[in-house]
Order: C-alpha cells, then structure tokens, then sequence
C-alpha cells in the first residue's frame, strides 16, 4: 500500500477567490432584498396591500434571486467540484475500508486465542484422558488383588469350614446314638447291680448255712470231745496227726481265699482304673471336640467377618471409582460445554462484527454511487465468504444475505445517478485502480479469515469427537469392570457355600463312625470289669463295685451333660453361619436382581446388533426401510428378518456357510454365545423355565434355535 492508505485523506481547503465569488453573491442577493424590501415599503405605505401587487411585488423580487441560484448551481456543478465530490466519496470509502480491517483484525486474533484455547482444552483432555486410564489400570489391579486375597481367605474359610462341620456333623450324628448308648450302659450297670444285690443276698444266706452247719458241726464236735476225752489219752498220737492235717488244711483255705480275694481286687481295681481312663478319654475327646468346634467356629465367623469387610472395601472402592469417573465426566461436561459456549460467543462475536462491515458497506454503497461495477465485485466477494462459512455459521449467512439483498436494492436505486456521474467516473481512473487494490486485499483477507475459520471448526470437531471416543471408552472400561466383577463374587460366595456344606457332611459322617465305636467300647470295657467284679463273689468288693459303677454313671452324666453343652454351642454357631451364608447369598441375589436388567438389556442390545451382521450374510439386499426402523428404535428389525430368511429355505446353507465362511462363522458364535449368556441366569431363577419358554418363542429365540440346530450344537 502507499503512503496515502497509511494517514486518512483530509478534504481540500477552500480558495480565496471562491470564497470572493461566494461573499459577491451572497451580497447582492442580500442587497436586492433589502432593495425589494424597502421599494415595497415606500409603495405600499400611503394605501392598502393589494394580494395582487404582493404576488407581482415578489414575482419580480425572486427573478433576480432565481438567477443568482442558478448562477452558483452553474459555478459548483464544473468538473473541479465534481472532482472534488468524487475525492470525498473515496475517502469514505477508504475510511470503511479501514474500518473493515479493523474488525478482520480483530475477529483474527480472536479466533488465534481461541485457536490456542482450544489447542490448551485439548491437551487438558487428553491428560485427563491418561489420568482415567490409569486410575481404571491401578482399579483393575487393587480388584485383581483383592480377588487373590479374596480367593486365599476363601481356602482358609473352606479348610476351617471343613473342620467345624465334620466336627458338627460328627457330634450331630452321634448324639442320639450316644444318648442311647449312656441310656443302655446306665441299665446295665443298673441291672447289674440288682444281680449284684441278689448274688450277695445269696451268698450270704449260704454263709449263714455255713455258719449254722458250723455252730451245729462245733456243738457235735464239743459232745464228741467230751464223749473222748477219755479216749484222748489213748488217741494222742492221733489227736496230733490230725490238729496238723486240720492246720494245713485250713492254711491252704486261707490261702485260697486270700488268692481269690487278691484276683478279686485287682479285677475289680483294673476295672475301675478302665472305666476312669475311658471317662478321661471321653472327657478329652469331648474337650478336644469343644475346643475344635469353637476354633472352627471363631475361624469361620472372623473369616465371615473378613471377607465381610473385604467385600464392603472392594463394593467402598468401586463406588469411590466410579464417583471419580462421574466426577471426571461431569468436569469434562462442564469444561466442554464452557468451551463451547466461548466460541458460540466468538462466533457470534464474529457475526456481529460482520453484519457491522455490510453495515458500513452499504453506507459506503449509497454515497460511491460511482463504484457500482465494483461494489457488485465485492458483493460477489462477500457471497463467496459466505457460501464457505454456510455449513458452520448459518444464521451469519442468513444475515449477511439479507444485507446483500439490501444493498442490490440500494444500488439498483442508485443507477439513475450512476449514469449521470459516468463521465465524471472516467475522469477518477486513479482513484478507481486504487479502490480496486484496497478491494482486492479485503477480498484476500476475508478468504484468509474463512479459511482460519474452517480450520478452527475442523479442529473443534476433532476435539469433540476424541472427547467422546474417551467418554465411550471410559463406559467401555466401567461397564467391563462391573461385568467382569460382579460375577466372580457370586461364584466365590456360591463355592464357599458349597464347600462349607461339603464339610458338614463330611463331619456328620466321621463323627457317626467314631461316637459309635467309642460308645461300643465302653459298654465292652464296662460289662467286662462288670463280670469279673461279680465272678469274684467277695462281699467285700461288692461296695466297690457299685461305688464305681455309680462314680462311671456320674462321669458319663456329666459327660453327656457337657456333650448336650457343646452340640448346643455347635448348633447355635452353625446356625449363626447359616444366616450368615444366607444373607450373603440374599444380597448377592439383591446385587443381581439390581444388575439382572441391565446385563438382559445390554445382552438383547447386542443380540440386535450380531443380527444385523447375520442378515447381510445370508442376504446382500437390506432394504431402506429396515435400516429407517432400525433408526428409529425397533432394534429387532433385522433379527425378524434373518428368521424369515431362514424359514424360506436357506437353512440347509446355514452349516455350509458356517463351515466355509469364518465371517459368518464369527458372527453365529457370537450371537449363539451372548443368547446362551442371556438364558443362563434366566434358567437359575424361580420360574426360569416359564420365562425360558418365551424367550425361546421370540424372534431371538427362533433365529438361536435355528442357527444351533444348523450347526449342530444342540445335539452335541
């Protein structure tokens, strides 16, 4: 540009001999007024105003004025003045000019900063973007080691789990059968006893014959020793031999009974060190079986207790995970819709600024009426502009139209005098070649500014959609984890379930082999030590034997009385796991009635979609109307479809397009897959069968009959 576009042109000062030629008329325009006006005065002083006088009086005083008017019309309108006219017109429109790069300067540096601001915002995402990517991965692995600890407490659970209940089940199954055998050792020993008393009742009457057989037998002796007395003397040698045979006799009697009574008493002793060793025995098997049971027991409930609290962690976790992901996608909302509504404003901004340049334009327009084939170059200028930014500002288009529409209006009013100033035109050439650079450089720099403003669209809509490939992603990743976490804790608690009930039965069986040969033994040991006692027939013993059978009913009494203490204490701790098994499993089915929907929702989603793929493979033509009703929300067009397509005929292709196809193949495995994941968890609940049935009535159902019947999965 030249020095001339750099200051603003001042309009030229007026001549001094224009401004005598000004002054000269004026005055004598002034003077014949004041002439007329005082000729008047002295005419129509000594009589009445005539209205016919008055309009001659003034007719004559507008003639000379009239000329002097046309006189200076006649001055002004020569070619300087009309030079003149026309600089003035180019200086406004260089001033508009000027004002327009202002304003393209301006909108260009606010689309820079917002450029910038927008580079800022996405870098911040993409940060962000990493920075939930590793949040999820460090949640993945926290989940992935709590499951490993979950997994280890669950052994522990199982291994003390399975001592308490082959503890409990053994005390449970041989309860009854030791009351029974307490009942019958306690009759025996009863019975015992009265055999006892009526063996001792008999041996003492046979003593007191003895003793009265005695008593008769010394009286008889006593009269025999009196009647041979006399005799004695001649029978003492006899009377000797025989007090000897008598003495050795009655020696070896004494030595009898002194051995009898010896094996008596230590019968009798070793029956009640058996029957005390077996009551210590019992007594320790009890005490050991107590102690087992409550060590089981307390195992079981403190590992309740943990896996409680690691499971309350992991659900603390993940909602604490999830806040965060909410959180996150909530400041990406905000963030972005911020982002948004700033450039909306500097769009809107921009469109202001524009609609104020065609402002100023047609301004312009009205006064260089002399620029006509020019304006209509720089209207063609200006619609191009916007023909580029229609996709992106349409309500700036529809401005900038309307203010184009106005100012062919104006221009077309202004033709008439377009052609009257076409000489005085060529006269301005100059002036014309530089208008027509200006121009020419605003054209540029409003190509230069569309450009700039595509490209900053172009990366806003880049930005935009990495924002929702990360959003997706993100419930990608979220909907995984909860998918993939969810049924591992089902299945844990369900084979904790079942290994705990393993273990009762497995108790319930040892305990049933071991109380019973226990219980056998000691009637056994005690019936033996019985029968020996009573073999021995010394009343001497009789006292011991029943203190020890009464000292073996306590033993056993509190024995079974302890017994009776433990299996309640088992009982009641087996019943306090029970409940706890039950109400995990209860808020394990809670947490998938909860999830049950949205998985069955997720699952027919799919199931939908491996449909579509399924129907362009058996079928090349998809008409347009599926696809309008597939967009329009009836997602099981297309499965509707790939059934009737099956039902016509082409099912016997099925197994040979599964076989040499591994498209086809892919998709049919994929969708016989998520239906089965689908029936699964159906088929467990209470009326599976019944929601099964329908299942399988529907479009879905028919196309995974038919594709597993084709390819002979629902025979293997």
């Amino acid at each position: 540009m030249t020095d001339l576009d750099d200051e603003p042109l001042a309009p030229p000062p007026v001549s001094t001999g224009e401004k005598l030629v000004l002054g000269g008329l004026g005055l004598v325009a002034f003077l014949w007024i004041a002439a007329m006006i005082g000729m008047a005065m002295s005419a129509f002083g000594e009589r009445t105003l005539d209205p016919v006088d008055a309009i001659k009086g003034i007719s004559m005083a507008c003639g000379p004025l009239a000329l002097i008017v046309a006189v200076l019309i006649l001055w002004q309108r020569n070619s300087a003045r009309e030079a003149q006219r026309f600089a003035d017109v180019a200086r406004n429109v260089r001033m508009e000019s000027l004002a327009l790069d202002a304003v393209l300067g301006l909108a260009s540096r606010r689309l820079a900063e917002d450029r910038v601001a927008v580079a800022d915002q996405a870098d911040k995402l993409l940060l962000l973007a990493d920075q939930t990517a590793l949040k999820l991965r460090e949640a993945t692995d926290d989940i992935a080691r709590e499951i490993a600890e979950l997994g280890r407490r669950t052994k522990d659970l199982d291994a003390a789990a399975g001592t308490a209940r082959v503890d409990m089940g053994v005390l449970l199954a041989d309860l009854p059968r030791a009351e029974e055998q307490t009942r019958l050792l306690a009759e025996t020993i009863r019975s015992t006893g009265v055999g006892a008393h009526e063996q001792a009742a008999a041996l003492d009457a046979v003593l007191a014959g003895i003793s009265s057989r005695a008593k008769d037998a010394e009286e008889s002796a006593a009269g025999a020793a009196n009647r041979l007395s006399g005799q004695l003397s001649h029978i003492g040698g006899a009377s000797e031999i025989a007090a000897r045979a008598i003495e050795d006799a009655s020696q070896r009697m004494t030595a009898s009974v002194d051995g009898v009574l010896g094996r008596a008493t230590e019968a009798v002793e070793r029956t009640r060190q058996g029957i005390i060793a077996q009551g210590e025995a019992i007594g320790t098997m009890i005490d050991r079986a107590q102690a087992s049971s409550e060590a089981a027991a307390k195992q079981a409930a403190d590992a309740l207790e943990r896996q409680d609290g690691l499971g309350s962690q992991m659900i603390e976790r993940l909602q604490r995970g999830l806040a965060n992901v909410e959180a996150r996608f909530t400041e990406l909302d905000e963030t972005g819709r911020a982002r948004t509504e700033k450039l909306g404003q500097a769009l809107g901004t921009l469109g202001g600024h524009v609609e104020r340049v065609m402002a100023s334009l047609n301004d312009g327009g009205t006064a260089a009426t002399t620029f006509i084939n020019r304006a209509e170059t720089l209207r063609g200028a200006i619609n191009a502009c916007l023909a580029e930014l229609g996709e992106s500002l349409p309500a700036a288009l529809s401005e900038l139209e309307a203010q184009a529409g106005r100012s062919r209006e104006l221009i077309a009013s202004a033709g008439p005098e377009a052609e009257k100033l076409n000489a005085a035109a060529r006269e301005a050439s100059n002036a014309l070649d530089a208008a027509r650079t200006a121009l020419e450089e605003r054209r540029a720099a409003i190509d230069t500014l569309a450009d700039a403003i595509d490209l900053r669209l172009t990366a806003a809509h880049e930005g935009t959609t990495s924002l929702g490939d990360a959003i997706r992603d993100v419930d990608a990743e979220s909907a995984k984890l909860a998918d993939s976490t969810s049924p591992q804790l089902v299945d844990a608690l369900i084979r904790v379930r079942e290994t705990a009930t393993q273990a009762a039965e497995r108790a319930r069986e040892a305990l049933g082999t071991i109380i019973p040969r226990s219980a056998e033994a000691l009637g056994d040991a005690g019936r033996e030590a019985l029968e020996k006692a009573v073999e021995g027939q010394v009343e001497s013993q009789i006292e011991r034997v029943r203190t020890v059978s009464q000292t073996a009913i306590e033993a056993t009494q509190a024995a079974a009385a302890r017994l009776e203490e433990q299996l309640a204490r088992i009982a009641e701790t087996s019943a306090s796991v029970d409940q706890q098994i039950a109400e995990g499993k209860e808020s394990v089915e809670s947490y998938d009635r909860d999830n049950f929907s949205r998985r069955v929702a997720l699952l027919i989603d799919s199931l939908n979609s491996t449909s579509i793929d399924v129907t362009k493979l058996l079928s090349n033509e998809t008409s347009d109307s599926s696809w309008a009703s597939y967009l329009k929300g009836d997602r099981g067009v297309f499965t509707r479809r790939a059934v009737r397509l099956i039902d016509n005929g082409e099912a016997r292709e099925i197994a040979k397009h599964y076989e040499e196809e591994p498209e086809f193949r892919e998709q049919v495995n994929r969708y016989v897959h998520d239906f089965e994941t689908l029936l699964r968890p159906i088929l467990s609940t209470r009326d599976g069968s019944t929601l099964a049935v329908i299942l399988l009535s529907s479009d879905m159902g028919k196309l995974y009959v038919a594709l597993a019947q084709a390819i002979e999965r629902l025979r293997a």
